[in-house]
């Protein structure tokens, strides 16, 4: 993925919604759109609210389809503070790599890699071990969303 939004290139947020729940890491369907555990688990349960259709910015959000947004990603960042037994969350709206609109729910703790800093200034990825890594921390996460 590049730095900058690319249009010829197909929206990869598009198509984890048309996997939907069939996907390995999601969480749940929320009222707005699709949890997801992001591929990197670092921060462990860190995961990404992405709206239900394609839209760039917030502002294409209706004042009513942004309130929905806003407790879906209330109820999924408590979700994660629980099981990532989070000191702190940290919640992102950016759009700056992906041009649809998505929450970063990211749990830190003490003694993670960036503590006290943003998440984001760090090495390479680590993902969990399979499918079914995903799968049971996905559940443990949909269980605790009120």
């Amino acid at each position: 993925m590049s730095a900058r939004i690319d249009p010829a290139e197909p929206c990869p947020f598009c198509e984890l919604l048309r996997q939907g729940m069939d996907h390995p890491a999601a969480i749940a369907r929320l009222r707005s759109g699709l949890a997801i555990l992001n591929v990197d688990q670092r921060y462990r349960g860190r995961a990404v609210l992405i709206f239900d259709r394609h839209e760039d910015t917030i502002d294409a959000l209706t004042a009513v389809e942004f309130a929905a947004f806003g407790e879906d990603m209330r109820r999924l960042s408590r979700a994660v503070a629980v099981v990532g037994r989070a000191h702190r969350m940290n919640q992102a709206l950016l759009g700056n790599v992906v041009g649809h609109v998505h929450w970063h729910i990211i749990p830190r703790r003490e003694d993670d890699p960036n503590w006290g800093g943003p998440p984001w200034p760090v090495e390479a990825s680590q993902p969990l071990a399979d499918e079914t890594a995903y799968r049971t921390l996905a559940e443990q996460i949909a269980e605790q969303i009120a």
